[in-house]
């Protein structure tokens, strides 16, 4: 059966991301969260061929934590969302916590490297989008 999105939790950590690990860290919940897109891993394929190579020879690179793309309701006084700004401005790493509807938690250091605060159109709400670059490891309880 497949894992319901309903329930999800994106939250980010108060401390900076480069000296508090995430097991200490305080986290603000991501308010208001609409839908999400992205993340997982890549790895390139780094070039091994030599020449008595009679086909082309790879090796796997590095796994990097692709990008994770948030949309939301903007709402200017939702403490998760005063704190991704506050990353993105103050150049700050955060540890973030995925925490899905089956209890599986998944944990990462990032950088905020977009925080859309959104558009505002005739009768609607306001909705932006936030994006983390992970950096370093991601791990699942």
């Amino acid at each position: 059966m497949s894992e319901e999105a309903l329930g999800t939790i994106f939250s980010i950590g108060q401390g900076d991301g480069s000296s508090v690990a995430a097991g200490s860290d305080t986290f603000d919940v991501i308010g208001e969260v609409t839908s999400s897109s992205g993340g997982g891993l890549s790895a390139n394929a780094i070039n091994d061929t030599d020449l008595a190579s009679t086909h082309g020879e790879f090796v796997a690179g590095r796994p990097t934590g692709k990008p994770v793309t948030i949309n939301f309701k903007v709402k200017r006084d939702d403490a998760g969302q005063v704190n991704v700004k506050a990353a993105i401005t103050g150049r700050i790493m955060r540890n973030i916590k995925l925490t899905y509807t089956g209890g599986d938690v998944e944990d990462f250091k990032a950088v905020v490297t977009d925080f859309d605060p959104g558009e505002v159109g005739d009768d609607d709400i306001i909705r932006g989008s936030m994006t983390f670059q992970p950096s370093g490891a991601i791990t699942l309880s």
